[in-house]
């Protein structure tokens, strides 16, 4: 009989190897793995691997990465450096490719290759704009996601105008909108004879909301709406409030609102913003519940005021799910990073509310393997994250990713604030731009995110809540409709 174990033992030394290396890549602080790092043959290795997988430490805000050529009075050494010296700009801009784009109706085809037989992979739900990046003919080559796709452009498909207007390129914070008279006016209209007029925190309102003890408590969180996104994001506004609050008693009259803003029309929302006015109704919500929709809406209209308009849709919807999404003192006081919770049982029904819920919704995505990548989730354009029927799925991920950025155990907020503050100066808000700022690969962004998320999501099970919910439980997650818009 052959001898085979020498065989074998290679066999299991190597597998045990291999399963010590991708040990020591989940555990990169090990003291073991940083006692290696001066060893011979191993070290380099084992300080590649802490340098890929240790989260950056908190330390101050640092400016991106330089790309391209180093200027001659950046490359003095330290002790060439005088304090008179007149410091040069903290970030370099980065350049990027301007590709030409057009606005397409709502009901276009998407197809997989240019021609009118090929597979249609989308109609679009909603007006949207794309960017060529090869024309052939009538035809443009497109991204969809992370896909390639064709669309036709002629007068049948182009868009004249923008569902919601053409913003300021590139981004940059500007004032804040002055409300739309007619707009104001279709409110007034709605709201009937009961309308009145005050003012909400920094804010006019026009409700016909009678109940003193609510409309005090949103004044109270509309007043300390502007120092709460200050204290999370790190950003000062550009001029003063100048929007209008527009609070319904009833929830019939709000749709009607609703549907009548272009581009919203197929959207069931629980608030919006636009033409500077914020508009959400009351009807049998929770007084949390209500103020968090409040604090979206105001985030959007903070977001131009302190970044800039037309931001990427996991940017701009994220930050005001994540600080719409946090618990509110009684005095209104709003507590970022904390989670809003609402839940009833209704007989074989739980009604989830609030941020919670958009963390149980995630925790289910991720049993039934519907996560989305992180990186594909930051390409996204606006037609595919909110078009695609996962958008609440989409709206929950982004802001559950900017809590993994900002929270204290991962070491990421100078870094994302730093981003943040490039971008409102007129830097890209792309992935790659993002992805410079945070100094890891992606790889390992999306597999520390996976596992920060699911401890976090441990930690906060509504009580009652079951993995495998009915049908029921799971239509009733977001009481009152769809997310905030």
């Amino acid at each position: 009989m052959r001898r085979v174990w020498p065989f074998q033992v290679l066999l299991f030394l190597g597998v045990v190897g291999a399963a010590g290396l991708v040990g020591l890549t989940h555990y990169p602080e090990s003291p073991i793995l940083e006692r290696a790092t001066s060893w011979p043959v191993v070290g380099p290795l084992a300080r590649k691997i802490r340098r890929t997988y240790l989260p950056p430490g908190s330390e101050p805000a640092v400016p991106a990465p330089a790309k391209g050529k180093v200027e001659a009075e950046n490359q003095k050494r330290p002790s060439e450096a005088t304090a008179e010296s007149t410091p040069g700009p903290p970030f370099e801009v980065r350049a990027f490719e301007a590709r030409p784009f057009e606005w397409f109706q709502a009901g276009t085809a998407i197809y997989r290759a240019p021609s009118l037989d090929a597979e249609v992979i989308l109609r679009l739900d909603n007006p949207a704009r794309f960017s060529f990046f090869e024309e052939r003919g009538e035809w443009a080559r497109i991204r969809l996601a992370s896909r390639e796709a064709w669309i036709l452009v002629n007068e049948d498909t182009l868009s004249q105008e923008p569902p919601l207007g053409r913003e300021a390129s590139p981004v940059t914070p500007v004032s804040g909108r002055v409300p739309d008279p007619d707009r104001l006016a279709q409110a007034r209209h709605l709201l009937g004879a009961k309308v009145s007029q005050r003012s909400l925190g920094p804010y006019e309102l026009l409700t016909d909301v009678e109940d003193e003890s609510l409309l005090d408590f949103l004044g109270a969180v509309a007043r300390a709406h502007g120092s709460a996104h200050f204290q999370r994001y790190g950003l000062k506004a550009v001029g003063e409030p100048t929007s209008t609050v527009v609070l319904f008693s009833r929830d019939e009259d709000y749709r009607r609102y609703q549907l009548s803003e272009t581009g919203l029309e197929e959207i069931r929302a629980a608030g919006h913003a636009g033409s500077g006015i914020v508009a959400l109704p009351v009807g049998n919500a929770a007084q949390d519940i209500i103020a968090g929709v409040l604090v979206h809406e105001l985030t959007h209209m903070l977001n131009r005021r302190t970044i800039g308009p037309a931001l990427p849709p996991w940017l701009e919807e994220g930050l005001a799910v994540d600080l719409g999404g946090s618990q509110l003192s009684e005095d209104g006081e709003i507590l970022p990073g904390t989670v809003q919770e609402s839940s009833r049982r209704d007989g074989a029904r739980l009604e989830v509310s609030g941020f919670s819920a958009s963390l149980q919704l995630l925790r289910r995505a991720n049993l039934k393997g519907e996560w989305v990548p992180i990186q594909e989730l930051l390409a996204l354009e606006w037609e595919e994250f909110v078009g695609s029927g996962r958008l609440p799925l989409h709206y929950a991920q982004s802001a559950l990713w900017i809590r993994f950025l900002l929270a204290p155990e991962t070491g990421y907020g100078p870094r994302f604030r730093a981003f943040l503050e490039g971008v409102s100066r007129g830097q890209p808000a792309t992935v790659d731009s993002l992805e410079s700022y945070l100094e890891q690969p992606w790889f390992t962004l999306d597999g520390r995110f996976r596992t920060w998320l699911r401890v976090h999501l441990e930690s906060h099970r509504p009580r009652g809540f079951a993995e495998e919910g009915t049908r029921e439980e799971a239509e009733a997650m977001k009481k009152g409709g769809g997310p905030p818009g």
